[in-house]
């Protein structure tokens, strides 16, 4: 059995309730998990599994309204989102390819009927982050062999294969990026995942769509780390074990070694006038130091230096008027609501004191890989 259909069976369980043999989101009766923890029940390719499924999925056909199903059961007759029909076509699509034979009369027509009744599943014509990345790869796979390659060509150069991560700014869980569809797709097409996506999340039940890819993995050469400045900038390092990462959401434009950000008219009326920040995850191998000391505020013209064990990243800011830097425990934008009261990031940000309407700040930024 496939690394991934273990994944989402493990998931399904440690999510199904006994009373309902429904996969539970809280109180809530997800109908897209549950239609993916029956494929995963099918891929096990185990009699009493397969059974399972056949019965999970008659169930679920009983909330079925016009072709749509509601996103949760609760919400029955109610469908809110109208392509959802649309979302779950792939399901259908592997359980009819692969299972055609041990689904049954009544669920093969019942399958056939609704596949008709929705659009084709489309294949994302630009990608922009992991999750369009994962649904472009789903549409993906269930092309032939030979349609497959062109399409895959977008795919390679967003990965980074040594670190088993996504080459862009992306939301975080904790001290890493958070697990995605993404990471278990590429897991799947590399052979090798990393050590945060193989930890149990609810995302494992997608997995049961990942299959094996038919085309082979081209020989690309990668840097020791990522740095991308799509979205902002960001800079990943470390290792599958733990992946280190520091980025700031703020457009800017790069002017050879330096970053330009222009400041907004207005000052912000919160943070203490806080307008640019970099976040780091962090983490006992990292040290950060002011003009080559340990302190916790800066001016400009000041060197603050992120010292890892396989990476140093220097900054330096430029700029007219009068601000004050400072580093701080926190967690940067995007984090889960279960991360309210932890704080898994350093904060480096520039508070203005007093600037021109009209004002920018140019930060010299290096990146110096420290492996061997």
């Amino acid at each position: 059995m496939k690394r991934v259909v273990e994944l989402a069976i493990k998931a399904g369980r440690s999510r199904q309730s006994a009373q309902t043999g429904f996969i539970h989101e809280q109180d809530l009766i997800p109908l897209y998990e549950n239609l993916c923890f029956a494929l995963a029940l099918c891929r096990s390719h185990i009699s009493d599994q397969i059974l399972e499924a056949r019965s999970l999925l008659e169930k679920i056909f009983h909330f079925e309204v016009e072709g749509n199903f509601p996103i949760y059961l609760h919400e029955y007759p109610l469908c809110r989102d109208a392509l959802f029909k649309v979302k779950i076509q792939p399901i259908f699509y592997w359980l009819m390819k692969d299972f055609f034979s041990l689904l049954g009369e009544k669920l093969k027509e019942k399958i056939t009927l609704l596949m008709q009744k929705a659009a084709p599943f489309p294949v994302i014509e630009d990608p922009k982050d992991p999750e369009d990345l994962a649904h472009y790869l789903m549409a993906v796979q269930m092309l032939s062999k030979e349609e497959q390659l062109p399409y895959m060509e977008k795919i390679y150069l967003k990965w980074h294969p040594a670190l088993a991560a996504y080459q862009g700014i992306q939301s975080h869980k904790r001290a890493e990026p958070a697990v995605t569809l993404l990471d278990l797709y590429m897991g799947e097409l590399y052979g090798s995942f990393s050590k945060r996506s193989l930890e149990d999340e609810s995302i494992h039940l997608k997995g049961a769509l990942v299959h094996p890819f038919l085309s082979p993995v081209p020989d690309h050469s990668y840097p020791s780390y990522i740095l991308s400045e799509e979205k902002g900038l960001f800079v990943a390092w470390g290792s599958k074990e733990h992946l280190h990462t520091f980025a700031t959401w703020k457009d800017f434009k790069r002017e050879g070694e330096s970053l330009l950000f222009t400041l907004q008219e207005l000052l912000p009326q919160d943070n203490a006038n806080e307008e640019l920040l970099f976040y780091c995850n962090a983490h006992p191998d990292h040290q950060i130091l002011i003009n080559g000391k340990r302190a916790t505020s800066f001016q400009i013209g000041d060197q603050v230096e992120i010292i890892s064990k396989q990476l140093k990243i220097t900054l330096q800011f430029e700029g007219k008027g009068v601000f004050s830097g400072f580093l701080s425990k926190t967690n940067r934008p995007y984090q889960p609501k279960s991360t309210l009261f932890e704080a898994n990031d350093w904060k480096i940000a520039l508070r203005t004191l007093r600037r021109d309407p009209i004002c920018q700040v140019k930060v010299r930024i290096s990146i110096m890989s420290l492996c061997n």
